[in-house]
């Protein structure tokens, strides 16, 4: 426990236990070098129930993951999806969409916000687009395929809690994004 007067450690220490991401971002822009600290025992305590439910929460999601995919077979000459290769699962924590032409995100994320969908960028490159890794001493350029990655593509959880009519709306306004990213690449 750490208890300061001072708003800037205060925030600091909340990033620090945060991934090191910014205070109150829910993205992952890591300034700084953190750790998930989250967990305390209630947490725990209430997390242990969810054992017994484990494998219907994961099949709840991984359903609506191929849902997902399903949905956008066809516009693979705009994007790179999650793919699940056959005989393996992917663990469904969420669908990834990693557009081809530059600029073509903000039509993805564009048209999410519209259907309000909550979206967050992918990971990005952990040595050229994240500061708390800036003393690996890489350059923006060193690693093309994963910064693309990182500037081009965001993710949608596969939360458990989602309705059909939730994933069914996902799913619309993926293809709508995707047609718009189709028709701006003419």
């Amino acid at each position: 426990m750490i208890s300061t007067n001072s708003e800037k450690i205060k925030n600091i220490i909340t990033s620090t236990k945060s991934h090191g991401r910014p205070f109150d971002s829910i993205y992952f822009d890591h300034q700084r070098t953190g750790l998930n600290s989250k967990m305390n025992d209630l947490e725990a305590s209430i997390g242990l129930e969810a054992v017994e439910a484990f494998w219907e929460t994961f099949w709840t999601r991984h359903g609506f993951m191929k849902k997902m995919r399903d949905s956008v077979e066809g516009f693979e000459d705009v994007a790179w999806f999650s793919e699940e290769d056959e005989g393996n699962i992917n663990c469904p924590h969420g669908f990834s969409i990693t557009c081809k032409n530059e600029g073509d995100i903000e039509i993805i994320k564009n048209t999410f916000d519209k259907y309000k969908i909550h979206h967050k960028r992918n990971f990005g490159c952990i040595p050229t687009q994240h500061a708390a890794f800036a003393d690996m001493g890489h350059a923006l350029g060193d690693f093309p395929e994963s910064e693309w990655a990182g500037l081009n593509g965001v993710h949608i959880g596969c939360h458990q809690y989602l309705s059909d009519a939730d994933v069914d709306r996902i799913c619309t306004a993926m293809k709508e994004g995707l047609s718009a990213c189709r028709e701006n690449s003419k």
